[in-house]
């Protein structure tokens, strides 16, 4: 899938896939979460579509190939993100309550976009940002 020449990742898409048996812990902000890690092509398109809710310390790491501006969109999900943008292992953005829309057509549903290359982006509970207090140029370390 292509969004203005940009590679498009669902947040949710669901295409009966499997879900990532890898996971790795991510410590961002003295918060660390336990994610399941969406580094192939498959995995990515998948993300965390059909998924009815995720516990409070829990999320997706979506890792990418290259640095690039990705896009995302919340097709067939049931519930709100937070989506933290990462570029060498620092918070380059964060864009706060990704909502669901049900009964959008693809081609309607909102696109979001990193506004720089970014090369991963951690999906959480929407509100986890704020609660956490996670700012641009926050350290990410991840573990697998």
């Amino acid at each position: 899938m292509v969004l203005v020449a940009l590679p498009l990742v669902a947040a949710g898409c669901n295409r009966g896939g499997s879900v990532s048996d890898e996971t790795a812990s991510v410590t961002i902000a003295e918060q660390t979460l336990s994610v399941q890690v969406a580094d192939t092509p498959e995995l990515r398109e998948q993300g965390l579509s059909g998924r009815e809710s995720l516990g409070a310390n829990e999320g997706m790491l979506f890792k990418f190939p290259a640095a690039g501006k990705y896009g995302f969109w919340m097709k067939d999900m049931k519930f709100p993100l937070d989506l933290i943008w990462i570029k060498d292992g620092k918070v380059a953005e964060v864009t706060l309550n990704a909502k669901p829309e049900p009964g959008v057509q693809d081609s309607a549903l909102y696109r979001y976009v990193s506004q720089q290359e970014i090369d991963s982006v951690l999906e959480v509970n929407a509100g986890w940002a704020v609660q956490n207090k996670i700012r641009v140029g926050d350290s990410v370390d991840v573990t697998e």
